[in-house]
């Protein structure tokens, strides 16, 4: 088998105490982030990590600082839905959901 990445759903499950950014950070949940993620790298160079993520935290692709969860890329799900509502309207009504992609 091949894997080119591994993208980790519900990433603010992990962040977040309960996925409750109001409940704190969960330090032991961004600590396993955090290790996942290096220990893909370091076996596995060429594979990209990439949280499904639609939170405001900033460090979730912050690269390999103290501080960040060295995920390559943030998938963020509610832009990837409204993105492909868009796609999906007829070209002539496109013009009234322009809202919808920015």
């Amino acid at each position: 088998f091949h894997f080119d990445g591994i993208r980790i759903d519900a990433v603010s499950n992990i962040i977040f105490t309960q996925g409750d950014p109001s409940r704190g950070k969960n330090l032991g949940g961004i600590e396993f982030a955090r290790r996942l993620n290096d220990t893909v790298h370091q076996r596995h160079p060429t594979v990209m990590t990439i949280a499904e993520d639609s939170t405001a935290f900033t460090d979730v692709t912050k690269g390999f600082k103290p501080d960040g969860l060295h995920f390559d890329y943030k998938w963020d799900l509610g832009w990837m839905n409204d993105t492909l509502k868009y796609y999906g309207k007829d070209p002539v009504y496109k013009k009234f959901a322009h809202n919808q992609i920015t």
